[in-house]
């Protein structure tokens, strides 16, 4: 009588089609837990001399401060230390040029009332609301 002898392999098919559930799990609870936030960046005031940024603000109040606005995945925090420092990824620059050149600071007291939000869309929208709202009570404001 001859025994026939099966290969055992370490990783089975099955277990590995299992871990693989598992971590596309993990990754769609990770995703669903991801929130996104607004954030306000202080700018230097010589930002003024800056054509675009004249433009962009026709109603602003000489004295008041200039801003940029914008929205992120990440924290507020992090964000700021991207446009700060003039960060890259392989697919290019994570900073605003006018963030970059007149930063001087961020500024908590201006987001910190808005919650974090569910969805990048939500983010924007905010974004856009903020900075429209910052420019009618005549601040520079820099934004997407």
């Amino acid at each position: 009588m001859k025994i026939k002898h099966r290969a055992i392999t370490a990783n089975p098919p099955t277990m590995k089609k299992t871990n693989t559930t598992n971590s596309n799990q993990i990754n769609k609870k990770k995703k669903a837990m991801r929130t996104y936030h607004v954030y306000v960046i202080r700018l230097k005031d010589s930002v003024m001399s800056h054509k675009k940024f004249q433009k962009a603000n026709p109603k602003y109040q000489e004295g008041k401060p200039c801003y940029y606005v914008g929205c992120t995945g990440k924290t507020p925090e992090i964000r700021a230390e991207e446009h700060r420092t003039g960060a890259r990824n392989k697919r290019g620059r994570l900073y605003s040029p006018i963030a970059k050149e007149y930063f001087d600071g961020l500024r908590p007291s201006k987001y910190k009332k808005y919650r974090p939000m569910k969805t990048m869309k939500q983010a924007e929208a905010k974004e856009k609301w903020l900075a429209e709202k910052l420019r009618q009570q005549g601040y520079g404001v820099w934004s997407h």
